[in-house]
């Protein structure tokens, strides 16, 4: 079960370039039910790229609980799904910043055709978490 709070910033957070954060490209099949491929591209720290993955997933309807699924596939089954993509396909790069009780922001900062949407999402390991968020310190750089 996948149980998140997504978020719109405003502005960027100090130093983001000392959190880890790669590379992704995405592409929705279906909308409904959501299945999506995704290429994740890792760096090393001389930011040259270390490793590639490639991601199925299928997520079930709902908006704040939803059961999602990932696979691994390889490159070609990926170029092939993201031909037959529902849309455009996504360019960002995503941040994983740390935050109290444990949880962790995914701050993404879109590229091409999105350029200049900044958007964030926490995962919340139970369902009473969610309340938690008011209490994490976003409130001055996002919207939710």
């Amino acid at each position: 079960m996948e149980i998140e709070r997504k978020f719109l910033f405003h502005k960027l957070p100090d130093q983001l370039d000392t959190y880890p954060h790669y590379g992704i490209e995405q592409a929705y099949v279906t909308t409904n039910p959501v299945i999506r491929v995704r290429k994740k591209t890792l760096y090393d720290a001389a930011s040259a790229v270390s490793d590639c993955q490639y991601v199925l997933t299928v997520k079930s309807s709902g908006m704040l609980a939803r059961q999602e699924f990932e696979l691994p596939i390889d490159e070609d089954a990926y170029r092939t799904l993201c031909a037959k993509a529902d849309g455009n396909v996504i360019a960002k790069t995503r941040y994983k910043i740390p935050l109290n009780q444990g949880l962790t922001l995914e701050l993404d900062l879109f590229e091409g055709l999105f350029d200049g949407l900044v958007m964030g999402e926490v995962e919340f390991p139970e369902f009473i978490l969610i309340s938690m968020i008011n209490m994490l310190p976003l409130s001055a750089i996002c919207s939710n």
